[in-house]
């Protein structure tokens, strides 16, 4: 056999590292927001330097080290199959790359006029996002993108003054703006946080919903003998608290009917029950 015809198959993963993603970019929303809605610290060559570092590592670097991770992936590799991925994909990618140019013309403090036309790219790119995930029923990330799109709305009116859009300086409906833009920063920076300890303590991918994992957990059969030990195929008789949880639909929260000779969650081919 030619060598170059070989081909490598890697075996599916339940791990995507959109973590990485969320929490940078959460950590980047919660270091920007209180200094846009609070005014603390207040704005000079210092700050400006200093936050434009966080700005270029955590949500720039992070996100786009997630999206090119999720990019191959999917296509290279094929280590993951869900669709919505290939959103979170491209969205982790143009994010992160954009936070570089932010950080850096923070770091620089450069004229922010030209991210009024940024802002307008990234709401479409948001709602893109939103329609996505709500569509696939994952509405957690939905509320997200949700919150991205408040985040550029904010920022084009933060950008530019429609009454005066060449004038420089702060204008009262640009002050507006960049109040409204720290209030999303910092709101949507808190929700990145619980989708990172919603998604680590479930490990699952991201459409699995990760609060209807944690409702689902916090609802398990209380007795330990109930509650499955292991994800390998079994064929041991269930009780009916058992049964009950493994036969649960994540997305619909529904129980469905079980026979003596139903197919069991997660085996790969039918198994029996044993009588």
């Amino acid at each position: 056999m030619n060598v170059g015809q070989i081909a490598l198959a890697f075996p599916k993963s339940a791990f995507v590292p959109v973590v990485l993603g969320f929490f940078g970019l959460g950590t980047g929303y919660l270091i920007y927001g209180p200094q846009e809605l609070f005014r603390a610290p207040g704005r000079n060559a210092s700050v400006d330097r200093a936050s434009g570092i966080w700005g270029i590592w955590m949500p720039g670097f992070c996100q786009l080290l997630t999206g090119v991770y999720l990019f191959v992936g999917l296509t290279w590799f094929k280590v993951f199959d869900e669709k919505p991925l290939y959103m979170a994909a491209l969205a982790f990618s143009a994010y992160g790359i954009h936070w570089f140019a932010l950080g850096w013309n923070r770091y620089q403090q450069n004229d922010p006029r030209p991210n009024g036309g940024m802002s307008i790219a990234f709401t479409i790119l948001s709602v893109l996002g939103a329609f996505v995930f709500f569509n696939v029923g994952s509405w957690p990330v939905g509320v997200l993108f949700v919150g991205l799109a408040g985040v550029y709305i904010s920022e084009f009116f933060a950008s530019v003054d429609l009454v005066a859009p060449a004038t420089e300086g702060t204008t009262p409906l640009k002050a507006s703006g960049e109040r409204a833009l720290g209030l999303f920063h910092t709101a949507t920076g808190l929700w990145l946080m619980y989708l990172t300890v919603a998604t680590t303590l479930t490990s699952r991918a991201i459409s699995t919903y990760p609060a209807a994992e944690l409702d689902t957990a916090r609802r398990r059969p209380s007795s330990p003998s109930s509650v499955p030990t292991t994800s390998s195929p079994r064929t041991t008789p269930y009780t009916t608290g058992e049964w009950a949880w493994n036969h649960r639909k994540l997305g619909g929260g529904r129980r469905t009917p079980v026979c003596r000779r139903c197919r069991l969650p997660g085996a790969g081919r039918t198994q029996r029950r044993r009588e």
